[in-house]
């Protein structure tokens, strides 16, 4: 065979030379012995060199091209062997449209879909083509293949998204600068993208003064008959305040659901605030819109189910006109609620909207409106905001900068609320004394729990904390953390004050106060007759103490032998978690926010 061999390749030299129109090579290996016979000039030698280079060149291009052609049917047969590529073509087609993650423009463009798909083989290139959802999102990370994305998604409806991580961080870097070359040429990404309004499913813009170049105004004013959701976030809200946004998609966005708008005000009676299920608003300014018309809206919403008003005004309210006796607005879907804005305006929308009981509802009033000012008026308490009368457990927290936070939940199938009232302009004290006391006016029958955060002798006396408890006799469990002991000792009974008759179980975090102080609170309670208190305390009966010195030996004896179990760890968890925190969702504004954002990644978000 190895004989054979040189043969072979010699006479297919020849052959290709003859294909090829060369010259044919005279000389074989067999003929290297008439080299010396001085046969062949030295041009003809070197015409024998450059055919032969060239012969062997034609050769493997030749040779290689022929295998390829072998390789490609019996490698194409090999796959389709393969499991996966023996699944149907439209099997197939819905897996890579489950491929995208809701974080993946975190990663390079090439390692998303639909372009990694596109590297892995030809018939998946094919399919990835041919499947126009693959290429229905448009980011900042793709927004420069913008045409290619718009000509292959074809009919589908698009999702557009220029919008940056919150919080960033390093991983998210890439995104931040992709980000920031795309506002920089908002004008030529919104020209590419004009045309085509009538796919749009979802635009979200979030940015920095993007207002300032108007590109918006003029890019937004066609029809949008498919345009389910509407995200639109100034970042530089603080001088762009409110800047007005009219005409919207020609007042024709019939499927739209969902709204966003953070500092643009588009006006109150567009008809774009109709048959909402998400409405977040902040940030805006409506000097020539009254509250009435925002109520307006809200009737027009009877599937909404998550409303956010934050930094938001209007006309202010004339308190000489009547008030209305409308029936109140009734949003039965509701299950997220947070207001951040004046107490007169939160007092308002309360008055005139019912929400369910199983919403979850956050009110912050930053005007130093405490809770009369901002709850219904009485006699729409009960039917407005059922919640109050059917809180269960309640948490009181003193924040700095003179906050004052109070949280609950009522019984079971209620959703939490959250109240938080503020006044910048007031020093601490009266602040926290005034919402103190105007919780003590509440009306809460079936109070059991109540837990205090942050109670100092200079920020609430201890006069006021305990007309408060006086108003729930029917608590039956208390817990302090981080309070001053002077809280505490306001339990101990005696002839002129017996606070809370039906406690049963005390719980101390992080509160400083001996042990003879605590034997004597709890013997107190105990005992009838001990400082001459009335009957009525016998019930108490547990003591739960974390991050707390530990009592001695002696006043542990004592206090079981008075029938009180006593649990001591830093391990004890509280029966409600501190905040709003302890619940679903986002415990700050600025979280709540992030949520907006992310939001937009998941279609079943609330």
């Amino acid at each position: 065979m190895e004989a054979a061999t040189p043969a072979a390749i010699f006479h297919l030299l020849q052959t290709i030379g003859e294909q090829n129109g060369s010259r044919k090579v005279f000389l074989g290996v067999d003929d290297m012995t008439r080299l010396g016979s001085g046969d062949f000039s030295e041009k003809q030698l070197d015409e024998e060199c450059d055919s032969i280079v060239s012969i062997r060149d034609s050769a493997i291009c030749a040779v290689n091209s022929y295998v390829v052609q072998l390789l490609i049917p019996i490698k194409s047969y090999r796959n389709q062997l393969q499991p996966i590529n023996r699944m149907p073509i439209d099997v197939l087609a819905q897996i890579f449209r489950l491929v995208e993650q809701p974080d993946d423009d975190r990663h390079l463009l090439s390692a998303r879909a639909p372009l990694n798909i596109a590297q892995v083989s030809r018939q998946w290139r094919d399919i990835a083509f041919d499947t126009p959802n693959l290429w229905s999102k448009i980011d900042v990370m793709n927004a420069h293949m913008a045409e290619i994305f718009l000509a292959r998604s074809k009919a589908a409806l698009l999702d557009i998204e220029l919008t940056r991580p919150y919080p960033a961080d390093a991983f998210t870097r890439n995104i931040c600068h992709a980000h920031t070359r795309r506002m920089k040429n908002l004008q030529g990404f919104m020209d590419s993208l004009r045309p085509h309004m009538d796919r749009w499913r979802s635009f979200m813009l979030h940015g920095e003064s993007f207002m300032k170049q108007g590109v918006l105004g003029a890019a937004l004013t066609s029809p949008a008959p498919q345009l389910a959701r509407l995200s639109i976030m100034s970042a530089d809200f603080s001088s762009e305040r409110g800047l007005p946004l009219n005409n919207l998609f020609d007042d024709h966005a019939p499927r739209l659901r969902d709204i966003t708008f953070r500092g643009l005000s588009p006006p109150l009676d567009s008809p774009i605030f109709t048959g909402l299920t998400h409405l977040c608003l902040s940030y805006i300014h409506y000097p020539d819109a009254p509250i009435q018309l925002f109520i307006q809206n809200l009737a027009a919403c009877p599937l909404l189910r998550a409303l956010v008003v934050k930094n938001v005004s209007f006309t202010p309210i004339d308190d000489s006109l009547p008030q209305s006796d409308s029936t109140p607005v009734s949003l039965p879907s509701l299950e997220d609620v947070r207001f951040q804005v004046g107490g007169r305006f939160t007092r308002y929308i309360l008055d005139h909207v019912q929400l369910p009981l199983s919403a979850n509802i956050h009110v912050a009033a930053v005007d130093g409106a405490t809770l009369r000012r901002i709850l219904p008026l009485p006699e729409r308490l009960d039917e407005n905001l059922p919640h109050i009368l059917s809180l269960v457990d309640i948490g009181i927290s003193v924040e700095p900068q003179s906050v004052l936070e109070i949280y609950g939940a009522p019984g079971k199938g209620g959703g939490t609320v959250a109240m938080v009232l503020k006044d910048p302009a007031a020093i601490v004290r009266p602040t926290v004394e005034r919402g103190f006391a105007s919780f003590g006016l509440l009306s809460l029958p079936r109070l059991e729990y109540i837990s205090f955060t942050g109670l100092h002798k200079d920020t609430l006396s201890t006069d006021v904390f305990a007309d408060v408890l006086r108003h729930f006799p029917s608590i039956t469990s208390i817990s302090f953390t981080s309070c001053s002991s002077a809280f505490i000792d306001a339990l101990v009974a005696s002839p002129s004050s017996h606070l809370c008759p039906q406690l049963e179980t005390l719980e101390l975090r992080g509160c400083k106060i001996s042990g003879a102080r605590l034997h004597a609170l709890v013997r107190s309670r105990r005992i009838p007759s001990y400082f001459g208190s009335s009957p009525g305390g016998v019930g108490f009966r547990k003591l739960r103490l974390s991050w707390c010195t530990k009592p001695s030996n002696g006043i542990l004896r004592g206090l079981m032998m008075l029938g009180v179990q006593v649990i001591h760890g830093e391990k004890v968890k509280p029966r409600v978690k501190h905040k709003m925190s302890a619940e679903p969702g986002p415990a700050t504004w600025d979280d709540y926010e992030a949520l907006l954002v992310n939001r937009w990644r998941d279609l079943d978000w609330m």
